[in-house]
């Protein structure tokens, strides 16, 4: 009985193992899959980035074009305010052209002054667009690697999980076997006195039983007795009678 409950907790550790190695096996799959997927992620998210990168460097390249077209336009016309003084200054002479030195100087300091908070602006702009994009970037890859800690966080509660469940079933077999057995020995105890106090029972109705045939069968005796002694009265007296008769025959027969 030893040897069997050895053999069944043997196989039932081996079909464990099978059941941990399939689990662990599958667990894999599914830590593999993820990777897989978060290196998929990743690399769209890289894609995306770069793409991003590659818009605001056109961008920027564009802007830059931009401002240089603007700045080329505005030597052209100072330039052509430098020209058009000196005509101004050659044809009409020095009041005019110092009105229109202050004119074009004012204009000169509004356009400097436009001109500086448009490229303040613009950086500014192009500033926050970086600081977002980096912001961006540092949150997604905090993100992802809180996603992996939780992941690992996860998959190792399922692991300890696991392993308490399986010591809680072998706890839990034990004390069932041994409940069991506990049960069918005080079962068996049971039965084995019930079938002692019924073969005690038994016996004492078949001794009540057998001391009553006695009595009957000695009280059918004493009934008969008389009768039996008087057929052995009988009996002798007709041995004794014969004994006479043969005696008269044969005188010597006695002798």
């Amino acid at each position: 009985m030893e040897e069997r409950a050895k053999q069944r907790a043997e196989r039932r550790r081996e079909i464990e193992e099978m059941k941990r190695k399939r689990e662990e096996e599958k667990l894999a799959e599914l830590q593999a899959a993820e990777e897989e997927r978060q290196r998929k992620e990743e690399a769209e998210k890289q894609a995306l980035l770069e793409k991003k990168r590659e818009e605001k460097r056109l961008q920027r390249q564009k802007e830059l074009k931009k401002q240089k077209s603007l700045e080329r336009r505005q030597q052209l016309q100072t330039k052509a305010d430098e020209h058009y003084q000196k005509f101004l200054l050659k044809k009409r002479g020095l009041k005019p052209w110092k009105r229109l030195l202050e004119h074009a100087k004012h204009n000169t300091q509004l356009a400097e002054g436009h001109h500086g908070s448009s490229l303040l602006r613009r950086c500014l702009l192009s500033w926050q667009q970086i600081a977002n994009d980096s912001l961006a970037e540092r949150t997604a890859s905090a993100a992802e690697l809180y996603h992996h800690i939780l992941l690992r966080r996860c998959l190792s509660n399922w692991l300890k999980c696991k392993n308490y469940t399986s010591i809680l079933e072998e706890k839990a077999g034990r004390f069932y076997r041994a409940s069991l057995v506990k049960k069918t020995f005080l079962a068996l105890l049971n039965y084995i006195t019930e079938e002692k106090i019924a073969m005690w029972d038994k016996q004492k109705i078949a001794g009540e039983h057998n001391q009553r045939r006695i009595v009957l069968t000695t009280f059918r005796t004493w009934r008969r007795f008389p009768k039996m002694i008087n057929e052995e009265k009988q009996k002798e007296e007709r041995r004794e009678t014969l004994r006479k008769r043969v005696s008269e025959i044969l005188p010597d027969f006695s002798t």
